[in-house]
């Protein structure tokens, strides 16, 4: 269950926002539970906050904590926590779904700043099996998205991150990619409604027309195409996302390439160049060195108990316990059966 209202009011902020008082980041907090409600704003750091550290962190975790947390569920509601930041100046670091391991979690760049959560605005707004997309929050996750077009009994696939627990959208603003053809997901995404500093709405493309039904359709509208600018950037708060999805293939052959020798990453990539550029593989092809594929199956421990760094003679004799390679590229090919089966024997 959750904290009550009270117990949230009694927990200080040990930690400002930068340039910010500590009455103002009171009242500024007063206002935003007023907006979200009092149970959806988190300021204890040795309880609601703890969920918003990066645990993984090389530095201690405390150098990175929030000031509060503010989890909204609607566009409205972020316009209104917009308008209070404005009026005290208070930093918001926008975090959506999935964890970021490795990445930087969910905590912010310094010290102070306030966590905007948009996981409840977990909305799937529509798919359309006959083009080809979805329009989704950025709340969504990749499984949720995979269990709604499963039990819908869509013909469509998504283009997963390797979690299924990571955002859809944040996936796409930070330049993930995925597996399949559609690997590239901020280049198969069509459409951005965004909320601006001042919590101006805009919506990008044919979005930015009233009434028209092409907006995950054609990405590029009239005009500059602005889409990238919210990418990796402080530029504005992304509230919806279109993205277009596959459609089943009739056939799909995964496969493992495996190569022995460190030496055969130049070979490897002088095969692969043509077979990419020519189509043949079209997915999102991977190629793993033996210390990353052996990660996902061991601890570390499992595979050198010794200080220091692991060996390269040790990474030899793990390749062969494992039956991988020293490099080991993974790819797909997809299409009529006929087709796959050709491009396979090209392959």
């Amino acid at each position: 269950s959750r904290p009550t209202a009270g117990d949230k009011e009694m927990s200080m902020p040990e930690y400002l926002p930068p340039g910010v008082a500590r009455e103002d980041f009171q009242s500024a907090l007063a206002e935003i539970r007023s907006i979200v409600g009092a149970n959806w704003v988190f300021s204890n750091p040795e309880g609601d906050l703890q969920p918003y550290l990066d645990h993984m962190s090389a530095v201690p975790p405390e150098s990175r904590m929030p000031s509060a947390a503010i989890s909204a569920a609607s566009v409205a509601e972020v316009q209104g926590v917009l308008q209070v930041a404005n009026k005290y100046k208070l930093p918001l670091w926008t975090y959506g779904n999935g964890k970021n391991f490795a990445y930087g979690g969910p905590a912010p760049k310094q010290a102070g700043y306030l966590v905007l959560d948009l996981k409840r605005m977990n909305r799937i707004l529509e798919v359309n099996e006959e083009s080809g997309y979805c329009l989704v929050e950025p709340g969504v996750s990749y499984y949720q998205l995979y269990q709604h077009l499963q039990e819908k009994g869509y013909q469509l696939w998504i283009d997963c991150a390797a979690p299924g627990w990571g955002g859809v959208i944040g996936n796409a603003l930070e330049h993930g990619a995925g597996y399949t053809p559609y690997a590239d997901h901020l280049l198969f995404s069509c459409g951005m409604e965004v909320l601006l500093a001042d919590g101006q709405l805009l919506r990008t493309g044919m979005g930015a027309l009233p009434g028209n039904n092409s907006w995950q359709l054609f990405k590029y509208g009239f005009g500059p195409y602005v889409d990238g600018i919210f990418s990796q950037s402080n530029f504005g708060i992304v509230t919806k996302m279109g993205f277009w999805l596959m459609p089943k293939p009739p056939a799909y052959k995964p496969f493992m390439v495996t190569y022995q020798n460190e030496e055969d990453i130049k070979p490897l990539m002088d095969i692969l160049r043509p077979l990419k550029m020519n189509m043949i593989i079209q997915n999102g092809a991977v190629i793993e060195h033996i210390s990353y594929s052996a990660s996902v199956q061991r601890l570390r421990k499992d595979l050198w108990d010794k200080p220091g760094v692991i060996p390269d003679s040790r990474w030899r004799e793990v390749a062969d316990e494992l039956d991988l390679g020293m490099w080991n590229l993974y790819g797909a090919l997809y299409g009529l059966p006929e087709n796959v089966e050709m491009t396979w024997q090209m392959v």
